[in-house]
Parts: C-alpha cells; sequence; structure tokens
C-alpha cells in the first residue's frame, strides 16, 4: 500500500523540528495540511514552516528518512500540539539571541554587553509591561548579569558571532520593529553611561532597586 507522508519542517537557530502525518488517502492529507496551516496561524510568533510531500510503502517516519536523508536531522512528532509547543520555544527570543545580536553590532565588553542586555530587557518591560525575551538575570555585585550569556560569552564566546537567532526570530515577529528600534533608543540614551561604567556614581545598575528582575 502506497503512504502518502505530510512532513512539516521547522528550522530555527540550528534546532530542526518536524510534524508528520500519514494516510494512503490524498484527501486527508490534504485536509491534514489546512489543519495544519490554521493551527500555526494562531500562534503568537508566526513561524517559518515548509511542507513536503513524500510517498512511500509505510506510514512510518524512518520510510521518509529512507526515502530522503535531508529529513534525518528533524526531529518528528505526530502531535501537532507538541509542534507547536516546540517551536514557541525554539523560536522564542531568548538573552543569548539578543546579546550575540549586540556584540556584532555594536563589539560591547562583557560588561558592558550584560549592562545594555539589562537597559533593553528593562525599558521594554516598562513600556509595554511584558518582557521582550527570555532571561534569566541574577543579581552580581556589580549588578544584573543574565546567567546564560554569562556562560556562552565565558565559554564559547566565538559561537555567539555565529548565533543568527536574534535575525531568525524578531524579523519574523510583530515585536522584531519595535525591539530592533528599541535597541538603538536604548544604545543612544545610555551611550556616555557605558563609557563610564566602572564609576559607581554613574553606572545606574548599581544603583538600589537595580539588582535584578
Amino acid at each position: 500500500m502506497l503512504f502518502i507522508h505530510l512532513v512539516a519542517l521547522n528550522r530555527t537557530s540550528g534546532r530542526a523540528t518536524a510534524y508528520h502525518f500519514a494516510s494512503p488517502n490524498i484527501s486527508e492529507v490534504i485536509a491534514e495540511k489546512k489543519r495544519v496551516i490554521s493551527f500555526l496561524s494562531g500562534q503568537k510568533v508566526k513561524p517559518s514552516i515548509s511542507f513536503q510531500v513524500v510517498p512511500t510503502e509505510s506510514a512510518s517516519y524512518d520510510s521518509v528518512n529512507s526515502y530522503n536523508s535531508y529529513f534525518e536531522p528533524f526531529k518528528p512528532t505526530e502531535d501537532l500540539k507538541t509542534f507547536g509547543e516546540s517551536i514557541h520555544v525554539t523560536q522564542a527570543l531568548n538573552s543569548v539571541d539578543v546579546a550575540s545580536y549586540l556584540e556584532r553590532k555594536f563589539h560591547f565588553s562583557s560588561y558592558t554587553l550584560q549592562k545594555m542586555l539589562y537597559f533593553v530587557y528593562s525599558e521594554f518591560l516598562v513600556r509595554f509591561q511584558r518582557p521582550p525575551f527570555r532571561a534569566d538575570f541574577i543579581a552580581f555585585a556589580n549588578g544584573p548579569v543574565d546567567y546564560d550569556v554569562y556562560e556562552k560569552r565565558r565559554w564559547n564566546r566565538d559561537s555567539m558571532g555565529l548565533n543568527y537567532g536574534f535575525e531568525e526570530k524578531a524579523f519574523g515577529s510583530k515585536d522584531g520593529k519595535i525591539i530592533i528600534d528599541l535597541i538603538d533608543f536604548v544604545n543612544g540614551k545610555y551611550e556616555k553611561c557605558f563609557q563610564n561604567m566602572n564609576d559607581e556614581g554613574s553606572n545606574l545598575t548599581h544603583r538600589k532597586g537595580l539588582r535584578g528582575l
């Protein structure tokens, strides 16, 4: 029996996921594709999805891999909700995405990068009452530090220059232009402060009440 496989693929920041559906009935495959599109259109961040249709003699995803090794890197699921959740986690901006973008654009030192990241986060939070990206700020002696960025920059800094997760995610979201414009605004607003980061009086993140979120 010939099975027709519908495979919805998403690849963001090096993470590859797939939604798999198989049926011998082409009408069911067409209906499932419409269901997937309808489901994903309700996501806050519109994911970048490609659809592939593959004919094999088995209903398994392994048969799709055998048909073409292109599909092997993608982690499959046959649960649409699980697929949607995996895309949400993958495509949601995180602190390392934003810090990598800031490093490429401004070439900040580690110290200044952490300050800029905190200022962008807090400025967006004040304006829109919601966080702009996932972050884990910890209160250090010299102000808030994002732990993931600290670890990445300390042990694998070169990878940050190759991380284009910000461009992949922000450019496809409703908040993308807002965040990009806000980054430029915050840099202009605090540029002079960045030049005096080691001065306790000038460093805003050393003031009471700004040690963490």
